[in-house]
Protein backbone atom coordinates (compact mmCIF):
# COMPACT_ATOMS: atom_id res chain seq x y z
CA UNK A 1 0.00 0.00 0.00
CA UNK A 2 1.01 3.25 -0.78
CA UNK A 3 0.74 6.71 1.68
CA UNK A 4 -1.14 4.24 4.27
CA UNK A 5 -2.99 5.62 7.44
CA UNK A 6 -2.76 3.66 10.55
CA UNK A 7 -5.98 2.11 11.77
CA UNK A 8 -6.16 -0.12 14.96
CA UNK A 9 -7.97 -3.23 13.02
CA UNK A 10 -4.64 -3.10 10.67
CA UNK A 11 -0.92 -3.62 11.06
CA UNK A 12 1.14 -1.39 9.06
CA UNK A 13 4.81 -2.48 8.10
CA UNK A 14 6.37 0.68 7.21
CA UNK A 15 9.04 -0.17 3.97
CA UNK A 16 10.65 2.97 2.74
CA UNK A 17 9.71 6.24 1.26
CA UNK A 18 9.87 6.05 -2.43
CA UNK A 19 10.56 9.62 -4.61
CA UNK A 20 8.96 10.36 -7.90
CA UNK A 21 10.76 12.00 -10.33
CA UNK A 22 10.29 13.81 -13.47
CA UNK A 23 11.71 11.77 -16.13
CA UNK A 24 13.05 13.69 -19.30
CA UNK A 25 15.50 13.44 -22.42
CA UNK A 26 17.99 15.74 -22.24
CA UNK A 27 17.57 16.70 -25.65
CA UNK A 28 13.69 18.04 -24.76
CA UNK A 29 14.99 19.43 -22.03
CA UNK A 30 17.28 21.33 -23.97
CA UNK A 31 15.05 21.97 -26.68
CA UNK A 32 13.00 24.17 -24.21
CA UNK A 33 16.08 26.12 -22.48
CA UNK A 34 15.98 24.23 -19.82
CA UNK A 35 20.15 23.33 -20.06
CA UNK A 36 20.10 23.89 -16.23
CA UNK A 37 18.14 21.43 -15.70
CA UNK A 38 19.87 18.53 -17.55
CA UNK A 39 23.19 19.79 -15.44
CA UNK A 40 21.22 20.00 -12.11
CA UNK A 41 18.66 17.11 -12.28
CA UNK A 42 16.08 19.83 -10.92
CA UNK A 43 13.70 21.67 -12.16
CA UNK A 44 11.04 24.59 -10.88
CA UNK A 45 7.29 23.56 -11.07
CA UNK A 46 6.52 26.35 -13.38
CA UNK A 47 8.42 25.00 -16.18
CA UNK A 48 7.25 21.96 -16.34
CA UNK A 49 3.72 22.85 -16.79
CA UNK A 50 5.52 24.18 -20.21
CA UNK A 51 6.65 21.00 -20.66
CA UNK A 52 4.92 18.63 -22.68
CA UNK A 53 3.94 15.79 -20.07
CA UNK A 54 3.17 12.53 -20.37
CA UNK A 55 0.43 12.16 -17.65
CA UNK A 56 -1.67 8.75 -16.18
CA UNK A 57 -5.21 8.66 -16.31
CA UNK A 58 -6.65 11.20 -13.75
CA UNK A 59 -7.64 8.36 -11.62
CA UNK A 60 -4.44 6.83 -10.54
CA UNK A 61 -3.23 7.35 -6.99
CA UNK A 62 0.26 9.02 -7.29
CA UNK A 63 -0.91 11.21 -10.85
CA UNK A 64 -3.60 12.46 -7.99
CA UNK A 65 -0.68 13.19 -6.11
CA UNK A 66 1.24 15.08 -8.54
CA UNK A 67 -1.87 16.73 -9.69
CA UNK A 68 -2.52 17.93 -5.85
CA UNK A 69 0.97 19.36 -5.26
CA UNK A 70 0.69 21.50 -8.62
CA UNK A 71 -2.74 22.77 -7.74
CA UNK A 72 -1.11 23.62 -4.66
CA UNK A 73 1.34 25.80 -6.30
CA UNK A 74 -1.83 27.18 -8.75
CA UNK A 75 0.30 25.40 -11.78
CA UNK A 76 -2.10 23.71 -14.35
CA UNK A 77 -0.63 20.97 -16.04
CA UNK A 78 -1.72 20.18 -19.39
CA UNK A 79 -1.25 16.32 -20.22
CA UNK A 80 -0.19 15.98 -24.26
CA UNK A 81 -0.81 11.94 -23.97
CA UNK A 82 -2.75 9.93 -21.18
CA UNK A 83 -0.80 6.65 -20.87
CA UNK A 84 -1.43 3.78 -17.92
CA UNK A 85 1.68 2.46 -17.78
CA UNK A 86 5.13 3.36 -16.31
CA UNK A 87 7.04 1.15 -19.04
CA UNK A 88 5.31 2.84 -21.86
CA UNK A 89 5.50 6.35 -20.41
CA UNK A 90 8.99 5.63 -20.43
CA UNK A 91 9.31 4.51 -23.95
CA UNK A 92 7.22 7.32 -25.08
CA UNK A 93 9.92 10.21 -23.47
CA UNK A 94 12.99 8.30 -24.63
CA UNK A 95 11.41 8.91 -28.03
CA UNK A 96 11.24 13.01 -27.12
CA UNK A 97 7.44 12.80 -27.19
CA UNK A 98 7.49 14.50 -23.68
CA UNK A 99 7.94 14.32 -19.88
CA UNK A 100 6.44 11.51 -17.13
CA UNK A 101 6.24 11.22 -13.78
CA UNK A 102 7.90 8.19 -12.51
CA UNK A 103 8.18 6.45 -8.71
CA UNK A 104 11.57 5.29 -7.80
CA UNK A 105 10.92 1.68 -8.25
CA UNK A 106 10.46 2.11 -12.05
CA UNK A 107 14.23 3.69 -12.31
CA UNK A 108 15.32 0.47 -13.66
CA UNK A 109 13.29 0.02 -16.52
CA UNK A 110 14.67 3.41 -17.17
CA UNK A 111 18.36 2.46 -17.13
CA UNK A 112 16.90 -0.47 -19.40
CA UNK A 113 15.51 1.55 -22.17
CA UNK A 114 18.59 4.05 -21.69
CA UNK A 115 20.43 1.02 -23.30
CA UNK A 116 18.60 1.22 -26.37
CA UNK A 117 18.89 4.81 -27.09
CA UNK A 118 22.09 7.04 -28.04
CA UNK A 119 24.41 7.72 -25.14
CA UNK A 120 23.89 11.58 -25.20
CA UNK A 121 20.32 11.37 -25.57
CA UNK A 122 19.66 8.94 -22.23
CA UNK A 123 17.07 10.05 -20.24
CA UNK A 124 17.63 11.49 -16.84
CA UNK A 125 16.07 11.73 -13.40
CA UNK A 126 14.93 15.02 -12.22
CA UNK A 127 13.49 16.43 -8.95
CA UNK A 128 10.64 19.70 -8.71
CA UNK A 129 11.84 22.01 -6.39
CA UNK A 130 9.37 22.73 -3.84
CA UNK A 131 7.04 19.44 -4.24
CA UNK A 132 6.42 17.01 -1.79
CA UNK A 133 6.36 14.50 -4.63
CA UNK A 134 7.22 11.00 -2.01
CA UNK A 135 5.20 8.72 -1.04
CA UNK A 136 5.28 5.73 1.80
CA UNK A 137 5.29 1.54 0.71
CA UNK A 138 3.76 -0.43 3.71
CA UNK A 139 2.85 -4.03 4.06
CA UNK A 140 -0.80 -3.83 5.14
CA UNK A 141 -2.16 -6.80 6.91
CA UNK A 142 -5.57 -7.47 9.59
CA UNK A 143 -4.07 -7.67 12.85
CA UNK A 144 -6.68 -10.82 13.89
CA UNK A 145 -5.98 -12.75 10.34
CA UNK A 146 -3.70 -15.99 10.67
CA UNK A 147 -0.32 -15.83 8.59
CA UNK A 148 1.34 -19.32 8.22
CA UNK A 149 4.93 -19.53 7.83
CA UNK A 150 4.79 -19.50 4.57
CA UNK A 151 3.37 -15.89 4.32
CA UNK A 152 5.46 -14.59 7.27
CA UNK A 153 8.15 -15.78 4.58
CA UNK A 154 6.79 -13.81 2.14
CA UNK A 155 6.40 -10.84 3.88
CA UNK A 156 9.95 -10.70 4.77
CA UNK A 157 10.84 -11.68 1.08
CA UNK A 158 8.97 -9.25 0.00
CA UNK A 159 10.06 -6.66 1.99
CA UNK A 160 13.89 -7.22 1.03
CA UNK A 161 12.71 -7.45 -2.80
CA UNK A 162 11.04 -4.14 -2.74
CA UNK A 163 14.42 -2.41 -0.20
CA UNK A 164 16.57 -3.78 -3.43
CA UNK A 165 14.14 -2.27 -5.45
CA UNK A 166 14.29 1.07 -4.71
CA UNK A 167 17.90 1.55 -4.36
CA UNK A 168 18.75 1.39 -8.25
CA UNK A 169 20.38 4.38 -9.24
CA UNK A 170 20.08 5.67 -12.41
CA UNK A 171 22.91 5.16 -15.05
Amino acid sequence: ATDTIERTEFRCVFLRKEEMYLVAAPSLLRRHGLERTVATHTIEPQQVAELPVICSPADNYLQQKVDQQFRLKNIQIDPKIIVSTYRIKLMLAAQNSGVCFCPQMFLQVMNDINQTVPKDDRMIPVRVRGLDLATEISIITHREAYQSSCLRCFSELFQQAITDVLHVEPI
